[in-house]
């Protein structure tokens, strides 16, 4: 499975939140779901979201669970 995105290269400037969401997107690289993933059957079918707290604010990233077992996620200048 593939991830198409970096945290490490993100905008995200908390550590924490970098290690928090990297972490989540390689269980999704072993085909483990997050625990704090959730969907957003609003957006679309396949679209999920993750979320992780710094101490001064709350970061999302979204992403696309494409049937052929690759993970998308789409980039943005501000995750929040």
């Amino acid at each position: 499975m593939g991830v198409n995105s970096t945290v490490r290269g993100s905008k995200v400037k908390p550590a924490s939140v970098r290690v928090a969401l990297g972490s989540d997107l390689r269980r999704l690289q072993f085909g483990e779901l997050p625990p704090d993933s959730k969907p957003m059957k609003t957006v679309g079918p396949g679209v999920r979201e993750l979320r992780a707290k710094s101490r001064d604010n709350q970061f999302r990233a979204i992403y696309f669970l494409a049937k052929s077992d690759d993970v998308v996620v789409p980039t943005s200048p501000r995750l929040q």
